[in-house]
């Protein structure tokens, strides 16, 4: 089933349910790339989300589920990030997207891109690490207003909340890449570099 997928990330629903970031295959192209949802462990069933259903694009790269709230209709909170796909054909720009939303056709589909915090005018660049808590959501991109930045989202609204950089952070480089995003349940916020192994912004506002 997802044999020559490209897996990105997991994480687990309220409800057991399991949440797949895959990237397809062919790089980034992200050729059948998307969301899978399955279930449970046993592969019972597998749905999946992709550009068609409002993701941003096919080149899904990390998944955060929020566990403690629910969407209307009880529908799961996962935020998703994407980089650009990048085919002579079928192009499109990456970002941040969060769902599910009640599915209404026409007017809402079961994802929705959050403009806020993104360059618009990157067409190469995107979100490529997600995660966060209850309260806030960040997400990394390498390329975003030609800098590395954590861009910051409050989790209930889903309104860009600000960003850290060098700019700002002392802790942070030029070009730092963060590799993963853990949020602890002490409220400290752990970032898994590419160099320079942990930083850490810890409960009381120290990096």
């Amino acid at each position: 089933m997802l044999r020559n997928r490209a897996i990105q990330g997991m994480r687990t629903d309220r409800d057991g349910g399991i949440w797949m970031a895959q990237s397809g295959r062919t790089g980034a192209q992200a050729i059948t790339g998307r969301v899978n949802y399955l279930s449970d462990s046993a592969f019972s069933s597998n749905q999946f989300y992709s550009t068609n259903e409002g993701l941003v694009s096919r080149n899904a790269r990390s998944i955060f589920v929020d566990t403690s709230r629910t969407n209307l209709g009880g529908k799961p909170v996962v935020w998703v990030a994407s980089l650009a796909q990048v085919t002579a054909g079928v192009s499109g720009k990456g970002g941040v997207g969060t769902g599910l939303n009640t599915y209404i056709p026409v007017i809402q589909n079961y994802f929705s891109k959050e403009s806020g915090g993104i360059d618009p005018a990157d067409g190469t660049g995107g979100a490529q690490t997600i995660g966060g808590n209850a309260t806030e959501v960040w997400a990394f991109a390498s390329l975003n207003y030609r800098k590395s930045q954590l861009i910051r989202y409050d989790a209930v609204t889903k309104d860009s909340i600000g960003a850290y950089d060098y700019t700002n952070t002392s802790a942070l480089t030029t070009s730092f890449l963060a590799k993963s995003i853990y949020f602890d349940i002490q409220n400290n916020k752990w970032l898994g570099m590419s160099q320079n192994g942990l930083v850490v912004l810890d409960k009381n506002g120290a990096w």
